[in-house]
């Protein structure tokens, strides 16, 4: 049974559950990575994927790379493949190869919501309509795939799982990591610290956490660390300017590997912005800290039961970062609960989600 995995890129939060299942599928896979790294993502350093895998910019034939995947495809006479989503130009020749030769295919997506246009609902119905099965992040995803009519026994998470050595580190490594990077950032030793991870673009809104955590003064206001560049970085090297306190910092981006001395430094996450899926929620969730995120952050639902903050209201933020702050024991509370969820999310168990994927699209 030989099967293909489509991969926009390698990830880490992707490649653990396909080196999983290249190691326990019975018969022959072979994962083909449209691209060599995600855009503003170079620092994950993931140059050689732990799973066979072939670059579509290697394969032989035409200039034209969808052309490439389609011969490559045909060559191949793949019992079955996964395509993630429609939006690349390499899955969406995936996808006319997979109807024109009727091959059972899983649809991957990071999508957590319907699509508001009536044309786009209804092209993603039928698509979905011929798809064997669905491999999609967590529940509000798989929410969103019910809504647009895939019955549930297609639906299977899983498609974030990350390693837990790669976010938690040993206990005393983790407390050194917490003295020295606090140290290093003149962050005081007691300080409650709030973190936010990731490319500084507009549907995150950092400039927004940035006025919130202005709006809180006096010795036991919490200090926030942004880590990250990207479109937004000026607006939000502007907002801390304006904020003239140092409980503010926008730090570079750190390399995958040695981020989790951050989450080790930290005592909450902030997502005050919108994203399909975040990792960054996930690695803090499973670090054990509480998350502040709004109702627009898919992945909370997977790790935080509190109430979503409102998306906008620098108010409502400021206030939840207060009133975390203000009970540490509580907010550990909240992390530890956090943290038994997402350590259940492991790549085994991504790995044994796709190849139930997999197996129900061959039927």
């Amino acid at each position: 049974m030989k099967a293909i995995l489509l991969s926009i890129h390698p990830a880490p939060y992707r490649d653990p559950a396909f080196a999983r299942l290249a190691r326990r599928w019975k018969g022959e896979l072979l994962v083909l990575s449209l691209s060599r790294t995600a855009h503003n993502h170079s620092y994950w350093g993931l140059d050689a994927p732990p799973y066979p895998n072939r670059w579509a910019d290697e394969l032989p034939g035409p200039r034209d790379l969808r052309l490439r995947v389609v011969q490559f495809l045909q060559r191949e006479k793949p019992d079955v493949i996964l395509v993630p989503g429609h939006s690349h130009p390499l899955c969406r020749a995936a996808l006319a190869w997979v109807a024109a030769t009727r091959t059972p295919f899983v649809y991957s997506a990071d999508t957590a919501e319907v699509p508001p246009s009536r044309a786009r609902r209804w092209l993603l119905r039928a698509l979905l309509w011929n798809a064997g099965a669905v491999w999609v992040p967590g529940a509000r995803a798989e929410a969103a795939m019910r809504a647009l009519g895939v019955p549930a026994k297609k639906i299977f998470t899983g498609c974030y799982a990350l390693e837990p050595s790669s976010v938690l580190a040993p206990p005393e490594e983790a407390a050194r990591l917490r003295r020295e990077l606090r140290e290093g950032a003149n962050i005081p030793a007691e300080a409650f610290l709030a973190l936010f991870v990731g490319e500084l673009t507009p549907a995150r809104r950092a400039p927004l956490l940035v006025e919130a955590a202005a709006r809180l003064e006096g010795p036991d206001a919490p200090w926030v660390a942004l880590i990250g560049t990207g479109a937004e970085a000026t607006q939000v090297d502007e907002a801390i300017a304006r904020a003239g306190t140092a409980r503010i910092l926008h730090l570079p981006p750190v390399p995958f590997g040695t981020l989790r001395g951050w989450y080790a430094a930290a005592d909450a996450y902030v997502h005050p912005g919108h994203e399909p899926y975040s990792l960054a929620v996930m690695q803090a969730a499973m670090q054990g800290l509480p998350i502040l995120a709004t109702g627009n952050v898919g992945s909370r639902d997977d790790f935080d039961a509190a109430s979503p903050l409102p998306e906008g209201d620098r108010a409502a933020l400021a206030e939840a970062l207060r009133v975390l702050a203000a009970d540490r024991a509580s907010a550990r509370e909240k992390g530890l609960a956090g943290r038994e969820r997402a350590l259940r999310r492991t790549p085994e168990w991504a790995a044994g989600q796709l190849e139930c994927a997999l197996a129900r699209a061959l039927r």
